[in-house]
């Protein structure tokens, strides 16, 4: 039941009555949408540097794998952001990425 009850909270939608709070957040989600989409495309350019500058320095296994996961994860999780459609699945999938950038 508790997970029935977890998933209907992850997809439901923000329904605010306030049209700034809705556009601004609108906004804000094209923005970064457009900014991850060129990430995930940089690293495609040149995957096996990527993957050797970055993956295999921090010591995580299969780097060039990672690496395309990452990538694609940017790739296909942005435009899901900036349109709207699963957005908190594919901001998770982005904020695992980032985390890992940070790291």
């Amino acid at each position: 039941m508790q997970f029935t009850t977890r998933t209907v909270a992850l997809f439901k939608p923000n329904v605010s009555p306030n049209i700034w709070s809705q556009t601004t957040l609108a906004i804000m989600r094209v923005v970064i949408g457009i900014m991850m989409v060129h990430n995930g495309q940089d690293k495609l350019a040149d995957i096996e540097n990527f993957a050797r500058a970055y993956v295999e320095y921090l010591g995580l296994p299969f780097p060039i794998f990672l690496s395309y996961i990452a990538a694609y994860t940017e790739l296909i999780g942005a435009p899901l952001v900036a349109f709207g459609l699963l957005t908190r699945p594919a901001a998770l999938g982005l904020f695992s990425t980032m985390c890992v950038a940070m790291y």
